[in-house]
């Protein structure tokens, strides 16, 4: 894990923005294949996920298990950060290596908050 990882996993804002200014890279992956976006999405911390998008991190990114990190927020039921996800241009429709998608995370979380989460963005994106 680099730094960025580290303050991204740990939802540490402040420290992520000061190692972005002095020049790490928001697109550097772990051994995992994750970028600092997947740890900001899976720590639910809107802020650091906005950071590391305005910072150029791709949205669309996929670890080894193909998920991105709107897969990984919804798996965990961080809808705030899967309602902003979306909203700056994630992929709803994305499947990941399994050919699991938003759904079928939603299905194992049980959780009604989630499910009216995901349908709220999903009604709201066919309007």
């Amino acid at each position: 894990l680099t730094p960025l990882h580290i303050a991204a996993k740990n939802g540490n804002y402040e420290f992520a923005e000061y190692l972005i200014n002095k020049g790490a890279k928001v697109s550097s992956k772990d051994n995992e294949g994750r970028t600092c976006l997947h740890y900001a999405a899976l720590c639910n911390n809107i802020s650091l996920t906005e950071l590391m998008i305005y910072q150029g991190a791709d949205i669309e990114a996929r670890d080894t298990t193909g998920q991105t990190p709107l897969l990984l927020a919804i798996g965990r039921g961080h809808t705030s950060v899967f309602k902003i996800l979306v909203e700056l241009g994630a992929d709803i429709t994305a499947t990941d290596f399994d050919g699991r998608h938003c759904i079928h995370y939603i299905i194992e979380q049980n959780d009604i908050s989630t499910i009216q989460a995901v349908l709220e963005v999903s009604l709201l994106r066919l309007a």
